[in-house]
């Protein structure tokens, strides 16, 4: 018999091997469910990532600043 494991998801960004690409990406998949905080984004094209502090006014998660 296999072992079958369930996860829980986690959300996008939220760990480094699940990148979004910014904070407005994680926004549109998390919808109300995100929170102000630290999520992993590419950065500006480099081939690295970054944390990031994702925060929003109004709904609108549009700041990403580097913690790194």
């Amino acid at each position: 018999m296999q072992n079958i494991f369930f996860y829980p998801a986690v959300p996008l960004g939220s760990i480094q091997e699940l990148l979004a690409e910014s904070c407005s990406e994680i926004k549109a998949s998390e919808g109300n469910e995100m929170v102000n905080g630290d999520y992993w984004i590419y950065s500006d094209g480099n081939g690295q990532t970054i944390l990031a502090r994702c925060e929003g006014i109004d709904f609108r998660f549009n700041l990403a600043v580097p913690l790194l």
